[in-house]
């Protein structure tokens, strides 16, 4: 097979190369360069003229994508690779006015792959206006802010509009992240991974190899000029996190910090605008994960906006808030609320900190707690954060000047923040929250109805209808908001739980069901 190749329609005989006639399958006229010594993708680009759709790009930025991953030579995209697609999404003027497309864009992939294929023949159907919020390119385009899910099923139908195409696929992890211009001002596209479970926590890898590349800005989040390093400093949080750690059985406390380059980039160098970044590294230094040490590995590149989340939302205030499920937050109300539901983490508490060592920064400590320990307003295990960090953090107070200890004020979520009439509350009023949802399960001629618990796994849901319908080897089904019959493959719990959360977010009960014989 020679270095560069058109891919075409295959000829009578038949195609000469099986790649030649499987990628013939996209529609469009594509060149590639098959992996080499010198290159770990499969990478391919259009041929087709596009002086119907010009570019906003006068750089050739598709050209700089092209040459970038061809040139990646990360372990972590070695042939044979699993399933992983990187694509590009373009700003392109259609009709006068501005539009993200991956369509004529240069992508790569790991391997030869059907479902990698049917994802990019699904994203060239689509195009985002850059001035609305819908589909999550232009939302990342908009923000010029990274974005990532450890599960794309959870995006609603108007931020990912394709992915049911592949939802029954091992296509799971999802990251995208802007890429910026020479002054580092202007966003000139998007660039975005999908890739099997798992490949989570190598996505920081792949964006490095971009930046060290070089062709493409990236504006990596490197938190210049923040005191944050000072060694009294991260000695005390690190030992008072040890102890969290021990005493409560706390999954995961992240460390929110603001990082001015970003809120450089983001507000276009507006001066009273802010965001607040997390600094990925401090997860493999705190180790602040007991029930699920998965988290201690994975790379989050997540960035808040002030005010947005619970995080964001304390950090605007300087003081402490808590909601009991942000799993009932969209991702553009707050990106953590995807990581918390994959991990089954519900309820949040953020308290925004100063101490003697930081200076003019704030920092706000965001706990993330088990579903079973926020029903209603869990005071206790909150008395009990907030004690022991007026133990082990004697050089810090809430950044609004308050001691820490007991008695502080705490702010309460009860809605997503964008939401029209969000209540929040001071002190400590009861929050209700849903824990039994109601299945109306058919089979046959036969309905059974029973209840469920929000945290059950299919292995609960199978033994109920097993022992109501005196049945054994079955397929269960449900049906989703937009009416498609959804498989619930057995032992994929995250199916479930997206099921659930899906239904009880849209008001939906009882959930109806179908039961099938295998």
């Amino acid at each position: 097979m020679s270095e560069l190749q058109q891919f075409g329609t295959p000829t009578e005989e038949g195609p000469i190369y099986d790649e030649n006639y499987f990628l013939s399958q996209f529609g469009e006229k594509l060149c590639f360069k098959p992996p080499n010594f010198s290159s770990t993708l499969w990478v391919f680009w259009s041929s087709t003229d596009q002086s119907s759709c010009p570019s906003l790009n006068s750089d050739k930025i598709e050209d700089q994508v092209r040459s970038v991953l061809h040139d990646m030579k990360v372990m972590e995209l070695r042939v044979g690779t699993p399933g992983i697609l990187i694509q590009f999404w373009a700003p392109v003027i259609i009709d006068g006015q501005r539009f993200l497309t991956t369509s004529n864009q240069p992508f790569a992939l790991t391997s030869i792959d059907e479902i990698l294929c049917s994802y990019r023949k699904c994203s060239v159907k689509y195009k985002f206006n850059v001035k609305e919020d819908l589909g999550f390119p232009a939302h990342a385009f908009r923000q010029k802010l990274p974005l990532l899910t450890p599960d794309l099923r959870y995006f609603s139908k108007q931020e990912h509009p394709w992915w049911r195409c592949v939802s029954n696929s091992y296509l799971q992890d999802l990251y995208a992240f802007p890429v910026f211009d020479a002054s580092g001002q202007f966003c000139t596209g998007i660039i975005e991974f999908v890739a099997a479970p798992e490949f989570f926590p190598r996505f920081g890898a792949i964006k490095q190899s971009f930046h060290n590349l070089g062709a493409l800005n990236d504006k990596p989040c490197i938190l210049n000029g923040l005191k944050f390093f000072n060694l009294n400093a991260w000695d005390e949080i690190d030992k008072a996190f040890e102890v969290l750690r021990k005493n409560l059985e706390l999954p995961l406390v992240v460390i929110w910090v603001p990082c001015r380059q970003c809120s450089d980039v983001a507000y276009s160098g507006i001066p009273d605008k802010s965001c607040t970044s997390f600094y990925e590294n401090s997860v493999q230094v705190l180790h602040a994960v007991t029930a699920r040490s998965s988290f201690e590995l994975r790379f989050i590149d997540l960035h808040l906006k002030r005010g947005q989340g619970v995080a964001g939302k304390a950090y605007l205030s300087r003081n402490a808030c808590f909601c009991s499920d942000i799993t009932h937050f969209s991702f553009s109300d707050y990106p953590l609320a995807h990581l918390a539901r994959f991990n089954n983490l519900a309820g949040s508490f953020a308290i925004c900190l100063r101490g003697g060592h930081t200076g003019d920064d704030d920092y706000v400590l965001e706990f993330l707690l088990p579903r079973n320990e926020t029903t209603g307003y869990p005071q206790t295990l909150l008395d009990s954060i907030l004690a022991t960090m007026k133990q082990h953090l004697p050089s810090f107070k809430l950044a609004s000047g308050q001691e820490l200890g007991l008695g502080l004020s705490v702010e309460v979520i009860n809605l997503p923040l964008t939401q029209a009439g969000v209540s929040v509350d001071h002190t400590s009023p009861h929050v209700t929250a849903i824990q039994d949802v109601s299945i109306k399960a058919s089979y046959g001629g036969s309905v059974i109805k029973f209840k469920l618990s929000r945290t059950s796994g299919m292995v609960n849901l199978e033994e109920e209808i097993a022992k109501r319908l005196r049945i054994r080897s079955f397929r269960i089904f449900y049906w989703d908001e937009e009416g498609d019959k959804i498989l619930l493959p057995s032992e994929c719990d995250a199916d479930l739980r997206l099921c659930l959360e899906t239904s009880i977010r849209l008001g939906i009960t009882p959930i109806k069901m179908l039961v099938e014989l295998d």
